[in-house]
């Protein structure tokens, strides 16, 4: 029911229930399991952090349940573009000194 309306372990644990956040949060990872390879570059855990941080921001800020989600989708979005960017850098080679041309 918990996944189902969009609550996080975090909100769960927060209200005393930790036995519902934990089946929550294996709930979630199977599904991260079963996401295609390639689908997030974020680990469960990471995604569960992110989950949670955006989740008690968006009550603090009173956004909608739509707002919220789409701040996920676009806090997640920005995370994987910058380790996207940054494996790009480490598999460029280094540039080297450059030549002059005298002449």
């Amino acid at each position: 029911m918990a996944h189902v309306v969009d609550v996080t372990p975090g909100q769960l644990d927060g209200v005393d229930r930790g036995d519902a956040a934990e089946i929550l949060r294996e709930i979630l990872r199977m599904e991260t399991q079963a996401a295609p390879a390639g689908e997030s570059m974020l680990s469960s855990r990471e995604m569960e952090i992110l989950e949670d941080l955006a989740a008690s921001t968006a009550e603090r800020l009173g956004l909608t349940p739509e707002q919220a989600t789409e701040a996920l989708r676009r806090a997640q979005m920005r995370i994987e573009q910058r380790r996207t960017g940054e494996r790009s850098r480490r598999e460029e080679p280094p540039e080297g000194p450059r030549k002059r041309h005298i002449g």
